[in-house]
């Protein structure tokens, strides 16, 4: 089988193969940006169906994967912090707090239906001292990653 992963995520790149698949990365190239009127789960949704479409485009005869992750708290989308201190900005203003990650697929496949779901996860962030936020952004860098996380 011919699989691709369109993602420029390191992260996602090794949980796929973590699996045991053989597949290659490409880069989806798409903006992501929110529109007016979308929950954080229909983001997901809609950003990993972009990405697969993106993907698709580059690898017609692929089966494609495209995924996506968005994080909030209290209403606010969390955005991938880029920076060290944006990481441990949100990170402290996480810190005793429940925050919802919201992960959606889509995988395309030639002369099939797309397959697209969703899966809401809630996270219990304990107390975090500005120590262990740094260790951990230190450790982890999770500069790409939704909510720093």
């Amino acid at each position: 089988m011919n699989l691709v992963l369109a993602s420029r995520s390191q992260a996602r790149k090794r949980q796929l193969m973590s699996l045991g698949y053989a597949f290659r990365c490409v880069d989806p190239d798409i903006v992501e940006r929110t529109l007016p009127v979308e929950t954080s789960v229909l983001r997901a949704v809609r950003l990993a169906r972009e990405k697969a479409v993106a993907g698709a485009s580059q690898a017609p005869s692929a089966v494609v994967i495209g995924a996506d992750q968005v994080a909030a708290c209290n209403g606010r989308v969390l955005s991938k912090p880029g920076t060290v201190e944006r990481a441990i900005a949100q990170l402290d203003s996480l810190s005793g707090k429940n925050a919802v990650f919201h992960s959606a697929v889509c995988v395309l496949a030639p002369g099939r239906d797309p397959i697209e779901f969703a899966d809401t996860t809630t996270v219990t962030f304990r107390r975090l001292s500005k120590i262990e936020i740094e260790r951990y952004v230190e450790r982890d860098a999770p500069l790409e990653c939704a909510g720093a996380f």
